[in-house]
């Protein structure tokens, strides 16, 4: 009984590992969808184009990433104001 119960389990462990494995691949094609599209918005280049034009300290993978963050905060915040 023990070792039908433990392949059961087995089994159990495996399709929830291959879940979150499937998981895990939407969420980056999300992520990457979802970065691909704010790039493309005005916010987007308004503070990248700001934010290399203030400093030429800034290196631009920096400035890319703050702008992605921003933009998304953005975004976020309004899809919560019903």
């Amino acid at each position: 009984m023990f070792k039908s119960e433990a392949m059961t389990n087995a089994n159990k462990i495996s399709k929830l590992v291959e879940q979150i494995s499937d998981i895990k691949a939407q969420l980056k094609e999300c992520n990457s969808d979802l970065k691909e599209l704010l790039e493309g918005t005005d916010l987007y280049n308004s503070i990248m184009k700001v934010t290399m034009e203030q400093s030429d300290k800034v290196p631009e993978k920096a400035a890319a990433s703050q702008a992605l963050k921003v933009t998304m905060a953005v975004y976020s915040a309004k899809s919560t104001d019903h």
